[in-house]
């Protein structure tokens, strides 16, 4: 018979950071659509009202990432980015195996979290390019946006804001992307529930056999 033991992953600030965020995000897509497809079938709000949700959740949006980086920093949170850890490669071919094949046989995660290592080698590869990638950028051209003057007069020949609007809508349709694959793949722990649960509690329960690689034989360094 499995057994249970709960460890506590994810600090309280993260927490709030994680569902603030998630808020935001969703005003964000609904307001940015609306704005997109204005005067479709696809505008889900009046247009004044996506441009107030849209600039207010913006602003909100890159408020919070800017103090998410900087907790990251003082609280050495953001090891779980940037630690390189052994067989990397390897892991995340395990994992994305397991993503895509292994999880619907009923097979063993090939990692199990830790406090110093809570995400698993595709998920921190993952989550690295979309904070770096997608929502820094995402951020720094919505307030080019909102702020013309802030923007390159130029770039490649071209008006700046023109091509500053290309890239935002570029990476707002990536970010909705892994939205959607983030939500599914929540629901890949050991139940349904499990993972979306240890994100409003912090603690994550570990069923004992189910890891292929135990958390004490991982040799994670922070």
């Amino acid at each position: 018979m499995d057994t249970i033991h709960r460890e506590y992953l994810h600090p309280l600030w993260v927490r709030i950071w994680h569902w603030l965020n998630a808020a935001l995000f969703l005003a964000l897509t609904v307001s940015g659509f609306s704005l997109h497809f204005s005067g479709s079938a696809a505008q889900l709000l009046p247009f004044r009202t996506a441009i107030l949700v849209h600039n207010a959740s913006g602003g909100l949006f890159a408020i919070a990432l800017v103090l998410y980086v900087i907790l990251l920093g003082i609280t050495g949170e953001w090891r779980q980015y940037f630690a390189v850890r052994p067989r990397m490669l390897t892991l995340i071919g395990q994992n994305l195996r397991f993503y895509l094949i292994d999880v619907f046989k009923g097979a063993p995660h090939p990692e199990s979290p830790t406090r110093t290592q809570k995400f698993n080698a595709l998920q921190q590869v993952t989550y690295f390019l979309v904070l770096v990638v997608g929502m820094v950028p995402v951020a720094v051209t919505g307030v080019m946006l909102s702020v013309p003057e802030t923007a390159p007069k130029q770039i490649l020949g071209a008006g700046g804001i023109w091509p500053v609007a290309v890239l935002h809508t570029l990476l707002a349709y990536g970010l909705v992307a892994f939205f959607v694959g983030h939500v599914y793949l929540t629901t890949m722990g050991p139940t349904l529930w499990s993972d979306i649960k240890s994100m409003f509690t912090g603690w994550h329960e570990h069923v004992h056999g189910q890891a292929d690689i135990q958390p004490q034989e991982q040799g994670d360094t922070p």
